[in-house]
C-alpha cells in the first residue's frame, strides 16, 4: 500500500492518489491552499526539468492527476454550496 504522503526533494508534499476521501472532507479553503502549492511544486519542477535532469518523471504526472483532482473536489464543494443556498 502507497504511503498517505509522498516526500519531494525541498519538504513539499503533496496528496496521493489514494486520498481522494481526505481530500473530500476538508473544507474549501484548505483545498484551496493545497491547490496552490501543488501547483508550486508543479511549477518547480517543470523549471528543474528544463534546467537540470529530473529523477522521477512520475512527479509530473502525478502533480497534474492531484492538481485535476483538487480542481475537481473543489468544483464539486461550490456546485453542493451554491445548490444549498437556492434551498
Amino acid at each position: 500500500m502507497l504511503p498517505a504522503l509522498i516526500p519531494i526533494d525541498e519538504g513539499i508534499e503533496y496528496l496521493s492518489m489514494l486520498k481522494v476521501k481526505e481530500m473530500k472532507q476538508k473544507d474549501l479553503a484548505e483545498l484551496t491552499t493545497e491547490l496552490e502549492n501543488t501547483k508550486k511544486e508543479y511549477f518547480r519542477i517543470r523549471c528543474r526539468q528544463v534546467t537540470d535532469v529530473v529523477q522521477n518523471h512520475t512527479e509530473i504526472r502525478n502533480l497534474r492527476k492531484n492538481i485535476a483532482r483538487l480542481n475537481t473536489i473543489i468544483k464539486e464543494k461550490q456546485a453542493n454550496e451554491k445548490k444549498e443556498k437556492n434551498r
